[in-house]
């Protein structure tokens, strides 16, 4: 096999960058991190997209739910409409946060 290289020296590793004055390193350095800062807010971004899509599921179900629970007598309707809200188009959603307020 071949000789190792020491991963330590950069004159081994990296020759090309014994070449750059410090400030530009440092500038590299610089867009490297921002680079990084940015790659991790756009998969945070993606991150969070799938958890809003995966929470409209379970709305959705939540809501299914309790007109199941209603149209088969297990529930009031004002108790339902306490988790309803209704939209521009007079269609029920999940809105539990509109008679459920957080208390002070």
């Amino acid at each position: 096999m071949g000789e190792k290289v020491d991963i330590t020296d950069v004159s081994k590793l990296a020759p090309d960058l014994l070449n750059k004055s410090v400030a530009q390193l440092e500038r590299e350095v610089t867009e490297r991190q921002m680079a990084i800062a940015e790659l991790k807010r756009q998969e945070a971004e993606k991150r969070l997209a799938a958890l809003a899509g995966e929470a409209d599921g379970h709305k959705d179900r939540v809501v299914e739910s309790l007109n199941w629970l209603e149209t088969n007598g297990f529930l009031s309707a004002a108790v339902r409409e306490k988790f309803m809200g209704k939209n521009n188009k007079k269609e029920p959603y999940f809105a539990p946060h509109i008679f459920f307020k957080k208390s002070r």
